[in-house]
């Protein structure tokens, strides 16, 4: 199955460019977690030259948009972890670029229009910010609308306007292929009627999805 190296947690501290430089010429790994180590652009570039890694966690790392580009031109990553960084909506559009990735985390909702309107097999999305305007949440429910391919979404926000629910829960109910739902919405609460509209589209869903492939596991972890 290839080697896993997990960073979070202490046993890789602070690597910086050099120690990435490192990791990436190690061919027998497949997943790699390298949360808050420095790692920066130049570091971004030695990883994405890497041919075996699949899953890869560079979130929190001041990467910025030089770093992406390299990360897109990658065709082994299936999963990419890249929150808490400095992609611009510049750097989203290059990201999205790349197809084979089925599987994104990012922190800010204005990469996500990129992301959706290019990607087309992207099954797990994970998005965390701190607040989002009505644009942006109106652009998030057509998103979802317009996707037929996500399976797994998580969602988590500081603050949401209670109109802006109603544009998610919009998206959510008009999606046939979503089976996993995650919603965090910290300062913002979903009445019971809410609640129970999400919970009929997942089951909706569900039911499809297991007629389709009856081993289907649709838990949402993390």
């Amino acid at each position: 199955l290839g080697a896993t190296l997990v960073g979070h947690g202490g046993l890789i501290n602070k690597i910086g460019t050099a120690g990435a430089r490192v990791l990436a010429e190690d061919i027998s790994l497949r997943r790699l977690d390298l949360t808050s180590n420095d790692v920066s652009d130049e570091g971004a570039h030695f990883l994405a030259r890497n041919t075996t890694i699949q899953r890869l966690n560079i979130a929190d790392n001041n990467i910025g948009d030089n770093g992406v580009k390299a990360l897109a031109a990658n065709t082994s990553l299936v999963i990419l972890l890249v929150g808490r960084n400095q992609v611009s909506e510049e750097g989203a559009k290059i990201l999205a670029t790349n197809n084979t990735l089925s599987g994104l985390s990012v922190s800010s909702i204005d990469n996500i229009a990129y992301v959706f309107g290019a990607n087309s097999n992207l099954s797990v999305l994970r998005l965390d910010c701190s607040n989002m305007d009505m644009c942006c949440i109106k652009y998030l429910g057509q998103a979802l609308k317009n996707s037929n391919s996500l399976q797994q979404f998580k969602l988590s926000i500081g603050k949401i306007d209670p109109a802006g629910i109603k544009f998610i829960i919009e998206g959510i109910k008009a999606n046939y292929s979503l089976i996993a739902l995650k919603l965090e919405l910290k300062e913002s609460n979903l009445t019971l009627e809410d609640k129970n509209e999400i919970q009929s589209s997942l089951n909706r869903n569900r039911m499809i999805a297991r007629q389709l492939d009856p081993l289907i596991i649709y838990n949402m972890n993390g």
